[in-house]
């Protein structure tokens, strides 16, 4: 008896998907940005500056981050903002990779942030590509 190791996932259509959450999120009432990336186990963990980063010049007010995750099994979803009144804040999250929008819980509106950076790695499962969107005001 032999072990099949899981499928990788259809990278294709992964990230088509992907493409498609960033572009609808566009539409979103207070659209701030948005990208997505692609993980897998093989990835070294992140460093500082890896992932996706949004900037804003005269510092934002997030009020909402959705994340979705396309691919198999589990991310972890991390994210960082920074501002230069109150330092980085961030969180993590466990993202189900299957296709379902899951807000990030942020408890309050982040004000005052020049920068949003958000990152994955792959908690489970054989990689995966992961999008958030970012809403709230700029001015």
């Amino acid at each position: 008896m032999s072990c099949a190791s899981p499928d990788e996932p259809d990278w294709e259509t992964a990230s088509g998907q992907a493409g498609d959450f960033v572009e609808a999120a566009e539409d979103d009432d207070g659209y701030l940005g948005s990208g997505w990336l692609r993980v897998s186990p093989e990835d070294s963990p992140p460093g500082d500056e890896d992932g996706v980063t949004l900037d804003y010049p005269s510092g934002a007010t997030i009020e909402g981050l959705n994340v979705v995750c396309f691919g198999n099994g589990t991310i972890s979803f991390d994210f960082t903002t920074q501002s230069g009144s109150s330092g980085d804040r961030g969180a993590s999250a466990d993202v189900e990779c299957d296709g379902t929008v899951k807000p990030v819980e942020l408890g309050e509106p982040l004000e005052g942030v020049d920068a949003l950076r958000f990152n994955g790695i792959v908690a489970d499962g054989t990689g995966a590509v992961v999008a958030a969107s970012v809403t709230g005001t700029a001015e």
